[in-house]
């Protein structure tokens, strides 16, 4: 029957026309849901998922469900894509941001520790905090750092001057010209001796004078102890420490004379370094202790000055490390630059004969028993001390306690020698780092020593 195959075709075209129509309509729709959808920030679609869809609707005439599910599910696949890449990118913004911060916002500010520190040219290469200022150049005391990481050499102690200065001896030469008479002391006055009370406050005038110039703080000690001792007037400069300190040391040597003559090396040598190592310890920039230049009065009458200035010294508790007496040390006729240290307290002669090795210069040293100077009321009060004094009884001078004992008579090189000995001791002594007067230990009072009647170095004097 033909009827029937007509309706056939017509049923077919119908059927085409209306899925293309169905088609369209879906194209139509998957078009706005994807502008929607970047319109409100949702994710690109996956480009080859959308390739698949269309190769299948064009193919296969039915299955519009399964074109629906396949876009649902490209969606998904695109959104995890999506989010995994724009992750990573945001990852990688944030890490170089917070380089980038750190970068601009930390200020570079120099480190002061308790090591060598590298902090730039601004600190001039390295900067020291409690470390030893010796890594500077200098003889001691204890670095810091300023804000700033500069050096702070506040507590710095500058290297002490040589001990051999140049001044020396054309100090000494003057000091002991107005002494013995070889000039005048005061306009009009030239001493012939330094025995009776005039002569002495002359002598003691001039001596104060030469310590306050160096910016000293002198004293007057004077003393009455009647028949025994009689009257006089120790003298003495304070050259106090930089660094706390209740410990004292004592530069010292009797300014007086006996009757018979000036005195040049019986003790005008003497005083005269006393002044000389007062001169070159001024210039010590940190001292550990306490220095008390002193001149004895009266030594030839019996260490009156010493025996009183020991006592003193004692009932005001001033806590004294050690002695340096220097008595006679002005001939030398032999040139071997030779001094006795005599009756050296415990350890005294090793500091100096360490002092004179560590600096090269040669000072033979050798350690005697003479007694009979300002030594020896210390001594005897339990103080370490010692005398420093040319070769008595070897190489001495002949012109002891005789009017010849004058200025002309007198060896400077072993004044000298003696100077720079007692500027290499001192020095040492006051280093920041130096152990305390336990270096010596106190000695126990003893009577001063016997002496044979020969070697009685410095006889009293009516």
């Amino acid at each position: 029957m033909n009827t029937p195959q007509k309706h056939s075709k017509l049923q077919r075209s119908l059927f085409l026309l209306l899925s293309s129509t169905l088609l369209l309509v879906a194209f139509l729709a998957c078009s706005v849901e994807s502008d929607d959808g970047l319109a409100d920030g949702g994710d690109w679609p996956d480009a080859g998922t959308g390739d698949t869809d269309a190769d299948t609707d064009a193919d296969t005439d039915s299955d519009t469900d399964t074109d629906t599910d396949t876009d649902t599910d490209s969606d998904s696949d695109t959104d995890t894509d999506t989010d995994t890449d724009t992750d990573t990118d945001t990852d990688t913004d944030t890490d170089t941001d917070t380089d980038t911060d750190t970068e601009s916002d930390t200020e570079p500010e120099p480190f002061c520790g308790n090591e060598i520190v590298d902090v730039g040219e601004e600190c001039d290469g390295y900067a020291f905090d409690g470390m030893d200022c010796t890594a500077l150049g200098f003889a001691g005391g204890v670095l810091a750092c300023t804000t700033d990481c500069q050096f702070d050499t506040t507590d710095c102690c500058a290297i002490p001057p040589a001990p051999n200065q140049p001044w020396i001896q054309e100090y000494e030469k003057d000091v002991l010209a107005k002494l013995t008479g070889k000039e005048e002391i005061v306009p009009g006055v030239k001493l012939a001796r330094r025995y009776w009370e005039p002569e002495r406050e002359h002598a003691r005038t001039y001596l104060l004078g030469l310590w306050d110039e160096l910016g000293l703080e002198t004293f007057r000690h004077p003393y009455d102890n009647g028949e025994l001792y009689g009257t006089g007037v120790n003298i003495s400069a304070i050259l106090p420490a930089t660094h706390p300190s209740s410990e004292w040391i004592i530069i010292g040597g009797h300014y007086d004379s006996c009757w018979e003559g000036p005195g040049a090396d019986d003790n005008g040598s003497g005083i005269s370094v006393v002044s000389a190592i007062a001169r070159y310890a001024a210039q010590i920039e940190c001292r550990g202790k306490n220095v008390l230049f002193v001149g004895f009065d009266q030594e030839e009458r019996g260490l009156w000055g010493s025996y009183e200035f020991v006592d003193w010294l004692d009932e005001e508790q001033y806590d004294i490390h050690s002695v340096h007496n220097f008595d006679m040390v002005g001939w030398d006729e032999d040139g071997d630059n030779t001094l006795y240290l005599d009756i050296p307290g415990p350890g005294l002669f090793e500091l100096y004969q360490s002092a004179v090795a560590q600096s090269g210069f040669d000072i033979p040293l050798v350690e005697s028993s003479i007694g009979s100077s300002d030594h020896m009321p210390f001594i005897n009060a339990g103080h370490p001390a010692l005398m420093i004094i040319e070769e008595y009884g070897e190489d001495s001078s002949p012109y002891y306690h005789t009017v010849q004992d004058t200025y002309n008579t007198v060896y400077f090189s072993l004044m000298e020698t003696a100077t720079i000995l007692g500027n290499l001791v001192l020095a040492e002594l006051l280093r920041l780092d130096r152990a305390s007067s336990s270096d010596f230990g106190r000695l126990e009072k003893e009577p001063l020593p016997e002496l044979a009647t020969d070697e009685v170095l410095y006889p009293n004097v009516p």
